[in-house]
């Protein structure tokens, strides 16, 4: 009927839109236009957004895969990834969302990038939002990606070609602040596991959680 012709239509605008994305970001003329089209997609209504965020999920694995994308154009990718986040039934779809996320987090040219290009804050926003759902895959893989990044980097356990020392002492604070809002606003199952790895991060030693309290400066504490 004209009700399945018009969501046929709908979801071939969405993946062609993706397509386009993905082929045509490596022309710097195009990028700007590329951009607007992602933008629209985070604007779809909330009852189209939900039927099409897996494809629009996967899409944007492709496209952080197989792209080198712009600061605006991992801005447009994080906006997505929040929109997807908060359809948490829609489990396949906040699945791979979260992959994007993992596969930026676990690879380290793709991190020391994000980090780069000052993204820290959106990666930490996205992460928090996929941590608030209820016992979900993406919501347990995201909490443990907000307690291991600061302790890998500061045990030296990532190679970042960018990276200082101790770059992971700015990254500190605001991961705490992170976990302290989904130990008090998370749903319960959340609320519970980010409040122990926050226990974790702060009073163990010689884990894989623990961090080097000696290298933190008074101004670091303090804040």
């Amino acid at each position: 009927g004209a009700g399945s012709t018009e969501r046929q239509f709908i979801e071939r605008l969405i993946v062609n839109t993706l397509r386009l994305c993905i082929r045509l970001v490596g022309n710097a003329e195009l990028v700007p236009t590329l951009l607007i089209l992602m933008q629209h997609l985070a604007k779809l209504p909330p009852g189209l957004f939900g039927t099409y965020s897996e494809r629009i999920a996967c899409g944007l694995l492709v496209l952080a895969k197989e792209t080198n994308l712009p600061h605006g154009g991992l801005t447009a990718i994080f906006t997505l990834l929040q929109r997807i986040s908060d359809y948490p039934g829609g489990t396949s779809a906040c699945t791979a969302g979260l992959e994007v996320l993992s596969w930026w987090l676990t690879d380290d040219q793709e991190l020391s990038r994000l980090l780069s290009l000052q993204q820290f804050t959106q990666l930490l926003t996205t992460l928090k939002a996929f941590a608030m759902q209820n016992s979900t895959n993406a919501s347990d893989a995201a909490l443990g990606h907000l307690s291991s990044l600061v302790p890998q980097l500061a045990h030296g356990a990532r190679c970042l070609p960018q990276a200082t020392h101790d770059q992971w002492q700015s990254l500190w604070v605001p991961t705490l602040h992170a976990l302290a809002d989904i130990a008090r606003d998370g749903s319960q199952k959340s609320s519970a596991q980010a409040f122990v790895y926050l226990q974790r991060l702060l009073l163990e030693r010689g884990t894989e959680l623990s961090l080097p309290w000696d290298q933190l400066t008074f101004p670091v504490w303090k804040e």
